[in-house]
């Protein structure tokens, strides 16, 4: 890497006497040191001059425009950069690399989480190397013959097989078999972190630290002792491998590394917003930390959404049953029979209610999906009443989300937002309705107002005192294919007035 040209030593270089230059729209572009005068005891007088230090450079942007000794890597460089064996340091910052040498057999994903969401700042940077199938094969199947060969050896001199050498070449042998049909592919992955730190001690107890968590996953971290410098220059954002220390992973392996996969929305200090439902754990944050304390907040479509109480609603239960209801008695007996839990400090409801909808897809497909959450809220003043022009009616918050069809794109439209001539798409028919709904005869109630004396209903049929199977019959009749050919032959007999 070309050094800035205040860190090169030129020997030929005349020493230049005091100067300062002046920025003509004003304020001093860069201070050159002084010469110092130094009188020893002889009392002769010397001139020392100090030309590996870098100037210090009040305004940057002048520097550069005006004709000035310093070139772009001047002006952005460090004033000072100290490598040491075990350590860099840049201007008043320590920092420290660390390279992982050894690995866990078996990781799940997320295995990193402890290091994304280490209670410091790291740097963190991983390589990834794509490797040729056949060479891999090749070594792969000398590694295989080289293991067989020392496991027979230790059989036939009676000694115990080595249990990792036998551990190994099983995983040789499946990765074998997977690389050959296709289902793998290999990679060299290279994993290093730097450590940042205001001073030597705090260094040391941070390199600890992670060297601690590390190996609490069973992995081993190894400072790059008297190779700082490329392992600082490894984690920069220069895409650039200096340590070049690679491990062999095949792709599900290296699936399980990807970094944002941690579950974990607390921190040290801020505000309670709630309990993250992926791990239970409380959702802790100070967003006024941060330069920006801003917060947009997303939620899914429909999420605090409402209809009105009577509207009747399409769902399926927990046992598959199609159920056609007001939407406010469901939504009462749900919170009745289930767990309550305030949402917010305007609703409230039930969880995952084992409840199904009918909704639509980008195809325009309609498919059942399940209901997060079943909750109620006051109503507001104003309802907006949405009617098709097949009759269709529905009353909605002016928030609540429609799919609309427009400009031939499918969009989403709040109700307030509604303009006349806008299609909704709406199923015409649900073609399982009937089956799990089909019409019936209730021949009780028909039967309650006639002159048939001692009318009563036993085991789902309706009878008189004298009750039987024989002069008996269902208290709700289908009406069905067979009933119909009941009804045509009394029709075509006369029988019925």
């Amino acid at each position: 890497m070309d050094l800035p040209d205040f860190l090169k030593t030129n020997k030929d270089k005349e020493k230049q006497p005091e100067q300062t230059k002046t920025n003509p729209v004003g304020g001093d572009i860069y201070s050159t040191p002084k010469e110092q005068a130094q009188t020893p005891q002889n009392g002769e007088v010397q001139q020392t001059s100090t030309l590996n230090q870098k100037p210090k450079v009040q305004n940057p942007v002048a520097a550069l425009n005006q004709e000035t000794n310093l070139g772009l890597l001047d002006v952005i460089a460090p004033e000072n950069i100290e490598i040491d064996f075990n350590y860099v340091k840049i201007n008043d910052v320590y920092f420290r690399t660390l390279f992982v040498s050894g690995y866990p057999r078996f990781v799940s994903p997320g295995w990193l989480e402890p290091i994304i969401n280490f209670d410091s700042s790291l740097d963190v940077s991983f390589y990834i190397y794509p490797v040729e199938g056949k060479s891999v094969l090749d070594d792969l199947r000398r590694k295989i013959a080289e293991m067989e060969a020392e496991i027979s050896t230790d059989l036939e001199r009676g000694k115990i097989v080595d249990p990792s050498t036998q551990a190994k070449l099983e995983d040789a042998r499946s990765l074998q078999e997977q690389l050959v049909k296709g289902s793998e592919r290999f990679f060299e992955f290279s994993f290093y972190i730097t450590i940042p730190a205001t001073n030597l001690e705090e260094l040391d107890h941070l390199t600890r630290q992670i060297e601690s968590t590390l190996g609490s996953l069973l992995m081993v971290g190894k400072q790059a002792t008297l190779d700082m410098q490329n392992g600082f220059l490894s984690t920069a954002p220069l895409g650039v491998d200096k340590l070049s220390i690679t491990r062999n992973m095949d792709t599900t392996s290296l699936a399980t590394t990807f970094p944002l996969t941690s579950a974990e929305l607390s921190s040290d200090k801020g505000i309670l917003y709630g309990i993250n439902s992926q791990n239970e754990s409380f959702i802790i944050f100070d967003r006024f930390s941060l330069e920006n304390s801003n917060m947009t907040i997303f939620a899914t479509s429909g999420a605090g959404k409402s209809i009105n109480y009577d509207e009747p609603v399409l769902y399926k239960n927990k046992r598959g049953s199609l159920k056609l209801e007001k939407i406010g008695k469901l939504i009462e007996r749900t919170i009745k029979n289930g767990c309550l839990t305030k949402i917010d400090k305007e609703m409230e409801g039930v969880l995952k209610p084992n409840l199904q909808v009918l909704t639509f897809d980008r195809k325009l497909k309609t498919k059942w999906a399940n209901v997060q959450v079943a909750a109620r809220k006051v109503s507001p003043k104003t309802l907006h009443k949405v009617t098709t022009a097949s009759g269709r009616q529905i009353k909605i918050t002016g928030d609540h989300n429609l799919v609309i069809l427009k400009k031939s794109q499918l969009k989403l439209a709040r109700g307030k937002e509604l303009e006349v001539g806008d299609n909704i798409p709406l199923p015409r028919k649900i073609d399982d309705y009937q089956k799990y709904h089909p019409l019936t005869i209730n021949s009780y109630k028909i039967l309650k107002d006639s002159r048939i004396k001692y009318l009563r209903i036993r085991n789902g049929r309706v009878g008189n005192r004298l009750f039987t199977p024989k002069t008996s019959i269902p208290d709700k009749i289908k009406i069905d294919a067979h009933f119909c050919e009941i009804l045509g032959y009394f029709a075509s007999e006369v029988m019925v007035k």
